[in-house]
């Protein structure tokens, strides 16, 4: 019998995830949260009173990204608004983007060998989440499509690559957060 390493409860439903050991869901998604939260307060902190609209887009990510802000709004008062684009900027003082560590990998390999900047502006909360494990949340939220999208072949080969050498998605996330500081044009490979 398998138990849950965090709340030790052997009847639920067990998810092992690389570094994290056998979690049951609800102990995976609160560590989910967990970093989320750490990696906001770090980055780029929520202020009370603040106009939130969070760009819906039907994706794991949008779930994801509203059910965390909703934990937060119940301690701090946030006005969170769902948008759909066309966005006016104007209108919010934070726009959240369904964007986690795998599409940031992706721009930050789109810049070195295309030079190319993908880059939105606003808060990307997820990006110090993976794609999977942002859809084993998603799931475990009741999100129920299955979502196969034509996948580049930048994120075929992170996905590749993270088969080989768990964990280096974020490695890639914390070199293009590098990257993304050197000059447009510093790096091109051809």
């Amino acid at each position: 019998m398998v138990t849950c390493k965090s709340c030790k409860n052997s009847d639920a439903q067990v998810t092992q995830f690389k570094n994290m050991g056998i979690l049951c869901t609800r102990c995976f998604c609160k560590c989910i949260e967990k970093r989320v939260r750490r990696e906001l307060r770090t980055q780029n902190p929520l202020v009370p009173h603040t106009r939130i609209g969070v760009l819906d887009n039907g994706s794991k990510e949008f779930v994801v990204c509203m059910h965390i802000l909703k934990g937060i709004s119940q301690e701090m008062p946030l006005q969170i608004i769902v948008i759909k684009p066309p966005i006016d900027p104007g209108l919010y003082d934070q726009i959240v983007l369904p964007w986690d560590a795998d599409d940031e990998s992706e721009s930050g390999l789109r810049r070195i060998f295309d030079n190319i900047d993908v880059e939105f502006s606003g808060l990307k909360m997820l990006s110090c989440v993976s794609d999977a494990e942002v859809m084993i949340m998603a799931k475990a939220l009741g999100w129920s499509r299955d979502e196969e999208q034509a996948h580049s072949d930048y994120h075929k080969f992170l996905l590749e690559t993270e088969k080989k050498y768990p964990g280096s998605i974020f490695g890639f996330v914390r070199s293009t957060g590098i990257i993304k500081k050197l000059p447009k044009g510093y790096i091109s490979v051809k």
